[in-house]
């Protein structure tokens, strides 16, 4: 009787090891898959539930295919595609959801911000899995749209770029012919950005005119 409970009990653990080794497998896979798609971004990748069992027939011996999301953004779950392979033949299939940990380097705030200030950010390590939206770029100045504070992850819903010249700043007005250039004075009708249209009000003219931003205090009039 005590042999008969003990070779259970082995078999039980032989199981259960082939299960965990399996579930390595397919967690070591995921985080290659991961890391693959987010290239050098990707800091470090961790698995910390697979989202799914596997099943006690798919345990021993068994290969399998993992396939990420086409359209997968990393932010949340991560979804993919799970199939399991026994003898040559599919022994379970599945769109699983699992909680990865996902580290990179993102821009957290140096200090609290309120809204309309430029904001400071330092780049570290943090949770890109756990965003709700995307991350701004190294590129740019930026501005707070609501109140932010230290630490937190600067993401592009929560920001607006510094223009590179503001709403009723004044400026020059150049109009380009051949070797000719006429300049006046105007004033910006609108926040604007370098190489960008924006509209500008001719202090002589009293006209409102489209141009095109070519330094903070000039704006080239279309031709």
């Amino acid at each position: 009787m005590l042999f008969v409970w003990f070779s259970k009990l082995l078999l039980v653990y032989a199981q259960q090891s082939t299960i965990d080794n399996l579930q390595q497998r397919i967690s070591d896979e995921l985080i290659y898959q991961i890391s693959l798609s987010r290239g050098e971004a990707a800091l470090r990748v961790e698995v910390l539930n697979l989202g799914f069992r596997i099943p006690e027939q798919c345990s021993q011996d068994s290969d399998f295919e993992l396939t990420l999301a086409v359209n997968e953004d990393f932010r949340g779950k991560i979804r993919s595609r799970i199939r399991i392979f026994k003898d040559d033949k599919s022994c379970f299939q599945a769109n699983i959801q699992s909680d990865v940990a996902l580290y990179e380097h993102l821009p957290h705030c140096v200090s609290d911000v309120a809204p309309g200030s430029v904001i400071d950010i330092v780049w570290k390590e943090g949770r890109y899995d756990q965003l709700s939206a995307l991350p701004v770029g190294k590129e740019g100045v930026w501005l707070a749209l609501a109140v932010l504070t230290q630490n937190s992850v600067v993401t592009v819903d929560r920001i607006k770029r510094q223009p590179d010249a503001f709403d009723g700043s004044p400026v020059s007005i150049e109009v380009r012919r051949n070797n000719l250039v006429v300049r006046g004075k105007g004033k910006l009708m609108s926040d604007c950005f370098i190489d960008q249209p924006c509209r500008v009000l001719s202090v002589e003219t009293g006209k409102n005119i489209e141009g095109r931003l070519i330094s903070p205090s000039v704006v080239l009039i279309n031709q």
